[in-house]
């Protein structure tokens, strides 16, 4: 199941201990899909979870 909440630019970057900034450039390089609100982005939790999945290192035996 899909979670479906939303997080701000600043919420992302806190939980990944990055900056905002690399957050929205994350989103620009169209890396990271988000709903531009004019304000500032909103991403999907769902969307966030993807992102983190893809950027795993891979073990050796896999």
């Amino acid at each position: 199941m899909q979670d479906n909440r939303l997080l701000t630019t600043k919420e992302v970057a806190d939980e990944l201990k990055v900056s905002e900034r690399w957050v929205t450039k994350q989103i620009q390089d169209g890396k990271l899909q988000a709903i531009d609100l004019g304000k500032g982005y909103r991403i999907y939790r769902s969307e966030l979870d993807r992102f983190i999945r893809e950027r795993q290192t891979k073990r050796d035996n896999e």
